[in-house]
């Protein structure tokens, strides 16, 4: 469960990022023990997102919106996988494992 205070990383050189596309990706996004993972969606789009600890095809249709231009925190499982796709290219999501809200 998240602590009640604010974001913090995990440690240095924990960012991975993903380029969203029309077709569904995914990328390993922790390892350990941090409890949360802060999402920024760089781009014009809205993305779809799946988090889980396998990857998973995400959908337009059924999977968690992030506005453009957005910055979420989510609880997380330890060894996430996030999954996402878009309706259009152009979009970058970056994604930080940590503790906090």
């Amino acid at each position: 469960m998240s602590s009640a205070y604010a974001f913090q990383s995990g440690g240095p050189n924990t960012t991975v990022n993903l380029a969203v596309t029309a077709s569904s990706g995914n990328v390993a996004a922790k390892n350990g023990s941090t409890s949360s993972l802060r999402i920024v969606n760089s781009g014009a789009n809205t993305v779809f997102i799946e988090i889980s600890t396998a990857a998973q095809t995400a959908s337009l249709t059924t999977s968690m919106p992030m506005l453009p231009n957005s910055v979420e925190v989510f609880n997380a499982p330890w060894e996430a996988v996030v999954s996402a796709i878009a309706g259009a290219t152009g979009n970058t999501l970056y994604i930080t494992p940590g503790d906090g809200l």
